[in-house]
């Protein structure tokens, strides 16, 4: 550039010099035949910095044309090492070749999230606010069994309810439902979020089918629990098995049964003992039969609108002399006053079991504590009660919600899975978390609107 402001500058005085001669010669009558060759050079100096100037401002519209129209094929003819207009091309040919390396990045980068976007194992939705499909991955047509769809209106004629679903799930919030797509039952997981580009608010939607995942978590759930239940009616069933042939031997005589008066008393003694200990597994299996029974028949809640500070309060006064027997200090710390929508009768089962293992957990505490939080999350009331007793270990943590776990010698193993069930009727979740000798946080969430 700094070239072709020279050239400018060179023809711009060269200019001035033609003019002031041709004035000088046209005041003096003696030099007649120099005023006709000061015209002439007058005319060539007017004429080159004419076409020098039209020719730039002709190549400068070219190359903004050029950036405008995103046209990254024109070229601007230079000679390397030359000034002026070679040097001004050159800059203009940089440009442009930057620009359109600059755009085959952009087109590269954008082609690989075309193809990341399609190759993700998730439905994805875009959706602009006129319910326009904005984009929707290769996952999204599979999952629905409809190819790609443009809008909202074309995708409910297929699937009424996942529209209905889509419309009526809040942002941030996860929905699970059933939907019949080629006369299979799936079920997706579905989530909203809204995002903003160019002013534009957009809705994106992802979605996945989670029926084979449910399905592994159901098979692996059941059989924990039929290693427990295997556990447990085994330990009844195996002395019970044992002690009865054991007494059969004792009333066998040469293969028939003996008379009454053969029976020794240290004999009568041992049947004596084996009955009574066959009548206490019997009635331990009972108790655990009993248990199971208790855990599947949670029935639907009858919500009320309970008032945070009483029901925690009534339910800290059921341990409070427990409490101060084993000198444990609580504090509460309540954030927010919404009513909770809840069962009274089988939201306190569900805080029963949960403060009862904290109070358990802190047998062997110095200064032990217990802390019960109620805040607002997403639409949902947590209740956090943290201890700082011993802790679960992680492979503990793992089974605490199996039924019948338990790592303490009198406990059902029944109290954590209730819970579980109960707050699930709620449309609530149970969430545990715990490091061994610093204690363990319980979060239980109910939603608002139950």
């Amino acid at each position: 550039m700094k070239y072709y402001s020279i050239k400018i500058l060179i023809r711009l005085v060269l200019l001035t010099i033609v003019i002031t001669l041709t004035l000088l010669a046209f005041m003096d009558d003696r030099i007649i035949i120099n005023r006709f060759i000061l015209l002439v050079l007058f005319g060539i100096s007017a004429g080159e910095l004419f076409w020098f100037l039209h020719y730039t401002s002709r190549q400068l519209t070219l190359f903004v044309q050029s950036l405008k129209n995103e046209d990254y094929t024109i070229r601007f003819p230079f000679k390397e090492g030359k000034g002026g207009i070679h040097q001004l091309n050159k800059s203009f040919q940089e440009v442009i070749l930057q620009a359109r390396e600059k755009r085959s990045g952009q087109e590269s980068h954008h082609q690989f999230l075309e193809m990341a976007f399609d190759r993700l194992n998730a439905g994805i939705l875009s959706i602009s606010p006129d319910d326009e499909i904005y984009q929707m991955n290769r996952k999204a047509g599979d999952l629905l069994g409809t190819g790609r769809v443009h809008s909202l209106l074309a995708l409910e004629k297929v699937h009424p309810s996942l529209v209905k679903q889509i419309r009526a799930v809040g942002d941030e919030h996860d929905s699970i439902f059933e939907l019949l797509i080629r006369n299979r039952p799936v079920s997706l997981s579905l989530r909203s979020t809204r995002l903003k580009m160019d002013d534009v608010e957009f809705r994106l939607v992802v979605f996945h089918d989670i029926r084979e995942a449910l399905d592994a978590k159901e098979i692996e759930s059941w059989t924990r629990l039929i290693r427990i239940l295997t556990h447990e009616i085994m330990n009844s069933v195996t002395p019970i098995a044992s002690l009865s042939e054991s007494m059969h031997s004792q009333l066998l005589q040469d293969g028939k049964i003996k008379a009454i008066n053969d029976i020794t008393p240290s004999q009568l003694e041992d049947l004596t003992y084996s009955l009574q200990t066959i009548n206490r597994r019997s009635e331990g299996l009972l108790v655990f039969v009993e248990n199971y029974r208790q855990l599947t028949r949670v029935g639907k809640p009858s919500v009320q609108s309970l008032d945070p500070r009483e029901f925690i309060g009534r339910l800290l006064s059921l341990f409070s002399q427990e409490l101060k027997a084993k000198n444990i200090r609580t504090e509460l710390d309540f954030v927010n006053t919404r009513p909770i929508e809840a069962d009274p009768v089988l939201a306190e089962q569900a805080l029963i079991n949960v403060l009862k293992n904290a109070i358990e957990a802190l047998e062997n505490t110095a200064n032990p504590e217990i802390r019960i939080e109620l805040r607002e999350e997403n639409g949902f009331h947590c209740l956090k009660i943290e201890d700082n007793g011993e802790g679960i270990s992680r492979e503990e943590l793992k089974e605490v919600f199996v039924p019948f776990f338990t790592t303490k010698n009198s406990g059902s193993g029944i109290g954590l899975s209730l819970s579980r069930q109960i707050l699930h009727a709620h449309g609530g979740t149970i969430r545990l978390e715990s490091d061994v000798n610093k204690g363990t946080i319980c979060s239980i969430f109910i939603p608002f609107n139950n």
